[in-house]
């Protein structure tokens, strides 16, 4: 298994003479040049888009050609009942960036680790209210809860999941990263020949220690490597069950940064990413 680490630079979305300025400015940086066309080996370095937030532009054809002459990878974030809102398919915004660039690598995002309690992900949210759990816990469900049993949020309308194996399985025998996978499976993941899973928050410990996980009545500490334990499980679990049951071809990436680290910021205060891709 190689281990590929990428930075991830912002792109133009205008698709202008600018366009191609820039990105000579950056391949300047390496002593590289920008090509004028793309094959199966383009040349270092190679440039990762990330786009969150923003959902338009996935259908703006603009955007869609930059991201294909520019991009080697490109990461889109797309919610469920988009295709409805911009009357465009998934397949023509993977279709349109692969017209500029053939070989280019595209990838969903992904995140089971927190949720946005709205109606595009309301089927998600009815499980999370569903789902059952063991132990004393008065409130049963696939949350994320204090000892109180008030859910844990990092972000302002959006609250944390509880992705360990002390929750107790539905019906079918998931719990809740298999039945998000299911669920992104028919509303988007199947809709397009993508190359690559990513999966957001995939470090290796939890990003705070509000969280009761097993509901024992005490919170449990994200520095503690038995609680750090329990979410390597659960991600090793997620990606077992992508890859055995759903994409066996699809590559992994995932967001491996430590919860908002020193260390991960320069001198002028910019936050870099670090990003793992398994090849």
């Amino acid at each position: 298994m190689a281990i590929l680490w990428l930075v991830l630079v912002p792109i133009p979305v205008a698709d202008s003479a600018e366009d191609g300025d820039f990105v000579a400015h950056l391949m300047s940086l390496t002593q590289q040049k920008a090509a004028k066309s793309r094959g199966k080996e383009p040349a270092f370095p190679r440039i990762g888009a990330h786009l969150l937030g923003r959902h338009a532009q996935f259908a703006d054809s603009a955007t869609l050609r930059t991201l294909g002459r520019y991009s080697d990878l490109t990461i889109i974030n797309i919610y469920p009942g988009w295709e409805q809102r911009y009357r465009t398919k998934v397949s023509e915004v993977v279709r349109a960036i692969r017209a500029e660039n053939p070989a280019a690598m595209i990838g969903t995002y992904h995140n089971i680790s927190e949720l946005p309690e709205t109606r595009n992900f309301q089927p998600l949210v009815d499980a999370l209210y569903d789902g059952k759990t063991v132990g004393p816990a008065d409130t049963r469900d696939w949350w994320a809860r204090t000892p109180n049993g008030e859910r844990v949020s990092d972000w302002l309308k959006t609250y944390n999941t509880n992705i360990t194996k002390f929750t107790a399985p539905d019906s079918r025998g998931r719990r809740y990263p298999e039945v998000y996978a299911d669920f992104y499976d028919a509303e988007l993941d199947s809709k397009a020949d993508f190359d690559l899973y990513y999966i957001d928050i995939f470090g290796p410990t939890f990003r705070n220690s509000k969280t009761d996980f097993n509901r024992d009545g005490s919170a449990d500490a994200a520095a503690d490597p038995a609680v750090a334990a329990w979410k390597r499980e659960a991600m090793r679990g997620f990606v077992e069950h992508v890859r055995r049951k759903l994409f066996p071809e699809r590559k992994f990436m995932g967001n491996a940064t430590t919860w908002f680290d020193v260390r991960h910021f320069n001198s002028t205060g910019d936050f870099w990413t670090g990003l793992s891709m398994n090849m």
